[in-house]
Parts: C-alpha cells; structure tokens; sequence
C-alpha cells in the first residue's frame, strides 16, 4: 500500500507542476509515477474532485521548511519511506547537504531505474531497507552522523503504521538526533478516518 501510494503522490505531483499557477515544479514526477501511478490518480480523481489539495500543499510546506533548515547550517536529512520523493533532484540544496533516501530496496530499485541518467543537486545516499528492520543501523553504516544536526522527513506514511509502531519509530529518530534537529511529518486523524469508513 505504502509503495502503491507513492505512485500515486509522483502522479498528483506531476499533475500540480502542469499547471500555470502551480505552487511546486517536479520535472520528475511524471517518470516517477510511470503509467500505475497516473491509473491510481484517476480512480483517486472519480469519487472526488480534488483529492491532490492536501498533497500539493504538504509539499510545498515541506519543500519551504526543508530549504530554511540548510539556511541554519543543518547538513543532513533523512526522508524515512522515500517512495518517489524527487526532492534530491529538484530542490536547489546548498553545497555539502547529504540526503538519505530509506525505503524498501525494490522502492528504490524502480526509483533508480525510473530517474537512470539524471543527477542529484546534493549528495544523495539511498539506503534500501524495510522499517521494521533495523534501519538505524543500516544508516549509520552509510555514513549517518548521529552527532550532527539532522532533518526528518516522515511524509504520508503514518497512517499506515500501528500505533505501537509508531512510537518506536519516533524513539529511533530521537535516539539518533542531535540537538537542533527537527522533523517535519503528517498526521491523518483517526476521526477523519472514521469518517472516510463511513461515507
């Protein structure tokens, strides 16, 4: 499902940066969300009208708050279920930023085959591993500085995990942060969810 909706974000990206007021440009998306990506977006697109909004505006919110971090010297970021995120790719990250991708290995296996010939705009690592394995190792033996300041990105994924999962998967990220760290991430409620069963 995880894997499934990253192509399906690709998919509501590319159709954001397509448009003449868009509030992000991803030239990558498109490649990115290949042809099941775009199927997903119009089975998503037949039951309501814009069901990208929340997506589209994530982005750009993340987008913004990860540029300011570089802006206070912060050198390392981690996208925890990377899926698709092209942000290595089209932010204009200053030099000497590395960014960790973590996601499974076939994930990022059709990521590297889907952006093959293209070039990062920062030092980018990807790390294939499922997260409830022990991810924090596998990072760390990728070069991971657990002493320096460190951003992370826990985009779309939460609602997808358990509770008890979910507070060991911030007990990691505390565990390896340093002071002036920060984490950006999503929550979907559980009323709205109670209420998306309902209707």
């Amino acid at each position: 499902a995880i894997a499934a909706t990253g192509l399906l974000v690709a998919a509501m990206r590319a159709e954001e940066s397509g448009r003449d007021d868009a509030l992000f440009h991803d030239p990558f998306a498109e490649r990115l969300a290949g042809n099941e990506g775009r199927r997903l977006l119009t089975e998503a697109t037949a039951d309501t009208e814009q069901p990208s909004a929340p997506i589209v505006v994530r982005t750009r919110l993340f987008d913004e708050a990860l540029l300011r971090a570089q802006d206070h010297g912060v050198a390392q970021v981690v996208i925890l279920a990377a899926g698709m995120d092209a942000r290595s790719y089209r932010l204009p990250w200053p030099d000497g930023v590395t960014v960790y991708e973590i996601d499974q290995p076939q994930v990022i296996a059709i990521k590297d085959e889907r952006l093959d010939g293209e070039h990062p705009r920062c030092r980018r690592i990807a790390v294939g591993v499922d997260l409830s394995d022990d991810w924090p190792k596998v990072l760390q033996s990728k070069g991971f500085d657990s002493s320096s300041p460190t951003v992370w990105v826990i985009e779309g994924l939460l609602q997808y995990v358990h509770a008890p999962d979910v507070d060991r998967l911030f007990a990691r990220v505390d565990a390896l942060s340093a002071p002036g760290s920060g984490l950006l991430y999503d929550v979907v409620g559980k009323t709205l969810l109670e209420i998306g069963r309902a209707s």
